[in-house]
């Protein structure tokens, strides 16, 4: 009787072990399902921030731009614009011409690795720089920080996008790190186009996890930080403190759609009201939704086959933006802006000079509030840009009482200018 009763806790026991290890088989399957996805997902933005930014020849060669804007409503005037970029090494130099000036050379503007220098021999005596290295001083008591000049400091045309294959490397890890055994949840749908619905709550629990694996990835945090900071240093938020983020009332989620033969899939991420995006990818085409606040909506769609990339935005109700082009070739567009209620029609009409793979020239039509414009330009991609001297120049505090009479009267010019006005509505 003994034995028998034995046998029948054995036999028991058994069953039990085998529930619980189907149970956590279970478990387990959902969690390295989800956690492969959140890997594909890291690796497709890698994989798109190469075809949109690294293969754009603008961000790994020197280019160089002329180009003469006018307007069918002002015959008299143009603006002559040049441009001499090497964002690989952070260089970029400008220069206008607007004819209502009658200058003999153009207004030059240089960015040398973050510091800022305008010269015109015409107007002023000497070089002079418009910023402080903003590497290393910040505006404070000791210096003059102006509206003006804060946005000049902010002009940065270098794409960190090194650091951001480092963000997304890092957040993957630090999602995936923080998922336990019980964190995912799945649900079985039917749906024409998803069959399984995996959903990682974020909540006070959450948040915990994801907190203290963040203050382990120090370099997670590092560029995180300085990615975001003038939006961080707002809300007087530091690198030492930045974790703070975490400790919040917040909740939302990341779900994960799929179908039985892994063609289509579905990503959506969900806090609270602040934002909601959503990744539709399917062999062909990608499509990404960002609403934000329940009020400003982003939609970009991805056609890899045809190199298209379509870009809307809305503004409540208000659409803000309309643009296709070629994921390729950033000139290469058509669509509409609304800035400030006034509407830019942009059509490019390009004329590819194809016995030379560096050098293009075309024109961009602007039709801004029905009035028509015409940006013609000539491209070239070289292997070395040479630029300007900075020399002899000294700090913008330093102009002159004749430079300053100067620039008040050339002012005065530009506001008599009918095109400026048009573009700029002075």
């Amino acid at each position: 009787m003994k034995n028998k009763k034995n046998k029948i806790y054995f036999a028991f026991g058994i069953v039990i072990v085998l529930l619980l290890a189907v149970f956590l088989g279970f478990r387990i399957v959902k969690t390295n399902t989800f956690k492969s996805k959140i890997t594909h997902v890291s690796e497709k933005l890698i994989k798109t921030q190469d075809s949109l930014i690294n293969n754009q020849k603008i961000f790994n060669k020197p280019v160089s731009i002329n180009a003469e804007i006018t307007s069918d409503s002002v015959l008299d005037e143009k603006i002559n614009v040049t441009a001499k970029l090497d964002l690989a090494n952070n260089v970029s130099e400008f220069g206008i011409n607007p004819s209502v000036l009658n200058l003999n050379n153009p207004i030059e503007f240089y960015i040398h690795n973050s510091r800022k220098f305008v010269k015109n021999n015409d107007i002023l005596s000497r070089m002079y720089e418009v910023s402080i290295d903003t590497s290393s001083v910040s505006c404070d008591a000791t210096l003059e920080c102006n509206t003006f000049t804060k946005q000049l400091k902010n002009i940065n045309l270098d794409y960190p996008k090194d650091k951001i294959v480092n963000l997304v490397n890092h957040s993957k890890d630090l999602i995936n790190n923080s998922i336990g055994l019980f964190d995912i949840k799945s649900t079985n749908l039917k749906n024409d186009n998803y069959d399984k619905k995996y959903t990682y709550t974020i909540d006070s629990n959450t948040l915990k996890k994801l907190k203290k694996n963040f203050n382990k990835d120090k370099e997670l945090k590092s560029d995180f930080y300085n990615l975001f900071v003038d939006y961080f240093n707002r809300y007087n938020i530091n690198e030492d403190n930045i974790n703070t983020i975490f400790d919040s009332n917040i909740t939302g989620s990341i779900a994960i759609y799929k179908d039985k033969n892994n063609n289509n899939n579905k990503y959506e991420v969900t806090l609270d009201n602040l934002f909601t995006i959503i990744l539709e990818e399917n062999k062909d085409i990608d499509k990404v939704s960002i609403n934000l606040l329940n009020n400003f909506q982003i939609n970009i769609e991805l056609d890899y086959l045809n190199n298209k990339l379509s870009l809307s935005s809305l503004n409540g109700t208000q659409e803000v933006v309309n643009l296709t082009l070629d994921s390729k070739d950033i000139l290469n567009l058509s669509g509409k802006i609304n800035i400030n209620n006034k509407d830019y029609v942009l059509v490019s009409e390009d004329n590819i000079n194809y016995s030379n793979d560096n050098t293009r020239s075309g024109t961009l039509k602007v039709n801004l509030n029905n009035k028509n414009y015409t940006v013609t330009y000539n491209w070239e991609y070289v292997e070395d840009l040479e630029k300007s001297m900075v020399d002899n120049y000294a700090n913008y505090t330093e102009l002159t009482k004749e430079d300053m009479n100067n620039i008040e009267t050339n002012l005065l010019k530009l506001t008599q200018s009918e095109l400026l006005k048009d573009i700029l509505a002075f």
